[in-house]
């Protein structure tokens, strides 16, 4: 996934495809992930914000990163 981004940058679906797998991982293991799929995931809904895939999978990165910040 992280090469399909690397090599289409601008593509707003397999940006934030790539940022929910990166919501998923591990925060212990990889620290910089939750906020990396932060960051990816409002790029792909800058490059377009009005797809709907790229929306869902906003507000999933959303509720994933917001679950883990809770005790």
């Amino acid at each position: 996934m992280r090469e399909a981004v690397l090599l289409a940058p601008a593509n707003a679906v397999a940006v934030a495809r790539y940022a929910r797998k990166l919501a998923e991982q591990d925060p212990a293991q990889h620290p910089r992930a939750r906020g990396e799929a932060d960051f990816l995931s409002r790029r792909a809904l800058t490059l377009s914000p009005k797809n709907d895939e790229v929306q869902k999978l906003r507000a999933e990165v959303e509720k994933k990163i917001g679950s883990e910040k809770k005790p």
